[in-house]
């Protein structure tokens, strides 16, 4: 893997983490756990499209296409591994707010 395509992954699945916290109201977890969490979604869902064979978007090409689309996969895959893990404490936790309607 390009160190440069590892960085742009886990930079922009640290926006998307913490893009995602924003627009979630229930704030349990501090900016570090986002952070963190953020940027292991990103790289996760940045080597969906190599694993499933789209070409070089996973296999660490430097082109301009491969590159908008980790980041792209990063800021999606960091913002769903934040809500999901925050969607499921919010559930655990007995007595405290939502920060999401129940249907």
């Amino acid at each position: 893997m390009v160190p440069l395509n590892l960085t742009i992954q886990l930079v922009s699945g640290v926006i998307g983490g913490n893009a995602a916290s924003g627009a979630l109201r229930h704030r349990a977890s501090g900016t570090a756990d986002n952070s963190l969490l953020g940027a292991l979604g990103g790289v996760g869902c940045a080597q969906l499209p190599g694993l499933v064979g789209l070409g070089g978007f996973g296999s660490g090409s430097l082109d301009l296409t491969s590159l908008a689309v980790q980041m792209a996969c990063g800021v999606i895959g960091g913002g769903a591994l934040v809500s999901v893990i925050r969607i499921i404490s919010a559930r655990r936790k007995p007595g405290r707010s939502r920060g999401y309607r129940a249907f």
